[in-house]
């Protein structure tokens, strides 16, 4: 290694250095404060208290369609299932077939075009898992059955 406080490595001599190194990396705008209106305080109301004054409340659903639609691909296909049991918007978002394509990562493969194939290719998956997941749970319990029975 070098020593401290050796720059014959840097080809920009020190003092220009930190000169550089105080200087903003982007220009700063100048601002005039007497311009600038405070920001509103956020709501502090609750969903409950804001229904009963009768005012909006917010909602994901409130979103364009194009970008519930992104946003439901992004989920994994378990995800998508308790999502479209929430109302009956969040549902026809949920079965929309893209959605699915996404979600189950077919993507636009030709195979996929039927609209209920990746719903059943996730199902398929989520099944083997499930039976996988009790398969295991069985051996273990028979596991310790049998450790159980060694020490009678």
């Amino acid at each position: 290694g070098h020593a401290r406080g050796d720059d014959s490595l840097s080809p920009v001599p020190s003092a220009e250095m930190s000169a550089l190194l105080r200087q903003p990396l982007l220009p700063q705008p100048m601002l005039n404060v007497a311009v600038l209106e405070p920001m509103p305080a956020p709501a502090a109301r609750s969903v409950v208290t804001s229904a009963v004054l009768g005012e909006r409340v917010p909602s994901l659903l409130g979103l364009p369609n194009e970008l519930l639609l992104q946003t439901f691909s992004m989920l994994d296909p378990a995800s998508l299932c308790h999502l479209a049991c929430v109302s009956i918007t969040c549902q026809r978002f949920a079965d929309d077939p893209l959605v699915w394509r996404e979600a189950c990562g077919c993507g636009f493969q030709p195979h996929a075009a039927h609209s209920g194939h990746c719903k059943e290719v996730a199902r398929r998956r989520s099944r083997q898992a499930k039976a996988v997941r009790d398969e295991e749970r069985a051996r273990e319990e028979r596991r310790r059955r049998q450790e159980w029975r060694l020490w009678k």
